[in-house]
């Protein structure tokens, strides 16, 4: 039988990450603003949020540096993600 010790860096981080995983997916069922590595962005109706950090978005509107457009649902690779925002004045 192997034991492992956990330093207290490794258990901080692990709270950390729960501590953001748990904030993004308070944001279920809410507009959101989703930037991604590239430099667009999704806003849309936040529906589903996976072990592997992919984002689905309903509804949703691409904003790109040349203009926006609607977009449908959409799935983000969660190594695609920057930045999650919860849109407070959204219409979708």
């Amino acid at each position: 039988m192997t034991s492992r010790t956990t330093t207290k860096d490794e258990t901080t981080s692990t709270k950390e990450t729960r501590s953001t995983v748990n904030k993004i997916k308070s944001f279920l069922g809410q507009i959101v603003r989703v930037q991604i590595s590239d430099g667009r962005v999704f806003e849309g109706l936040f529906k589903v949020y996976d072990k592997e950090s992919n984002i689905i978005l309903r509804n949703a509107t691409e904003f790109r540096s040349d203009g926006e457009r609607r977009a449908g649902t959409v799935m983000v690779p969660g190594t695609c993600v920057s930045k999650v925002v919860l849109n407070f004045g959204g219409n979708v």
